[in-house]
């Protein structure tokens, strides 16, 4: 049975992508024919025309990954990931670290430490409020920093 696709005026790439695209259902090897009529219309079929007419030979290409393959390499790339986000996450505790154990050794200090980020409504901490602050910045520093 003969099928013959006229091309409708779309770029020759277009018709020769369908037929591509329907590879994977035809037997492997097959041979396609193109031609372009006198109207200037081009065909393509599997039975070879009179007159000349260019051999596309279609074949299925064997898979280039095989599911093993895929999956390793997937692993490998979760596996990247993964180390990735420990190290920002490694990254980002060092920084809370320093930031906890400057905050504890100020809060040690006898330094003047005042209780808002504004410095115009500021106040300076209470003995209280000092010691709630050293035990979270202690908090902190265990959660944070790697002892």
């Amino acid at each position: 049975m003969a099928r013959s696709l006229r091309h409708t005026g779309r770029p020759r790439h277009h018709g020769i992508g369908w037929v591509l695209l329907m590879a994977p259902a035809v037997a492997t090897a097959q041979q396609i024919y193109q031609w372009t009529d006198a109207a200037g219309t081009v065909h393509y079929s599997e039975l070879r025309p009179v007159g000349d007419a260019k051999v596309m030979r279609l074949t299925r290409d064997e898979p280039r990954v095989t599911p093993e393959q895929a999956v390793e390499a997937a692993a490998r790339a979760l596996a990247d990931r993964q180390a990735e986000l420990e190290r920002v996450d490694q990254q980002q505790r060092q920084r809370m670290c320093a930031k906890a154990r400057n905050n504890l050794q100020l809060l040690d200090s006898n330094a003047i430490v005042l209780g808002s980020g504004d410095i115009k409504t500021a106040t300076r901490l209470s003995d209280e409020q000092r010691h709630a602050a050293r035990n979270e910045a202690r908090q902190q520093v265990g959660q944070y920093c790697d002892e």
